[in-house]
């Protein structure tokens, strides 16, 4: 039995058809994906080394504000005075907690955290957790940003303590769950760092 030519024209391009198929699913594919992936992963470098650029490039202003402020006596208030990083911890531990108090709250933890250096200065970290009501909690927020020597607030989680029940009623509370990451920057003489 001899087949015609249409069907084994039609045969030959269907394993052609096949051949190709296979040969893209076991090679070209994967080899197109690594391409798009890595394509993806440079555009993604680009775009790192350009914000880079634009921060180095920043540095020298920041620098130049810095030594402006230093020129004009202006960092005498922003800056915390001390002999150690370990107490000036200790003196934003004290103050956190004068603040906290001070508003009616209650100071649940306040951990330093690592220091590190900062050009000529050092910022020493704490991580606060409270529990405060929100008028007395926005005061503390505004004298640790406002007053001298000056507080960061890196970073802020409030979460709401919600109402509690008695054995009569629900009580709605206004009392808050606050964590914060905090930071101040210290200058510490240079044979103490």
């Amino acid at each position: 039995m001899e087949m015609s030519l249409g069907f084994r024209r039609a045969l030959a391009l269907g394993l052609l058809g096949l051949l190709c198929a296979v040969l893209w699913r076991a090679g070209a594919a994967p080899a197109w994906r690594a391409f798009e992936a890595d394509r993806e992963a440079v555009d993604h470098h680009r775009d790192t080394i350009a914000r880079l650029r634009g921060i180095a490039a920043a540095g020298s202003t920041y620098q130049s504000a810095l030594e402006r402020l230093r020129s004009q006596g202006g960092l005498a208030g922003a800056i915390m005075e001390s002999q150690s990083d370990t107490l000036a911890a200790a003196e934003l531990q004290q103050r956190v907690k004068a603040l906290v108090e001070g508003a009616g709250g209650s100071l649940v933890s306040a951990q330093p955290t690592d220091s590190q250096a900062a050009g000529p200065f050092t910022r020493i970290g704490l991580s606060v957790r409270m529990v405060i009501d929100t008028p007395a909690l926005q005061r503390v927020l505004h004298a640790l940003e406002s007053e001298s020597p000056v507080v960061v607030i890196d970073d802020m989680l409030v979460l709401s303590r919600g109402a509690r029940s008695s054995r009569r009623r629900v009580v709605t509370v206004d009392e808050l769950d606050a964590r914060l990451q905090l930071a101040a920057f210290v200058s510490v003489p240079r044979e103490r760092r």
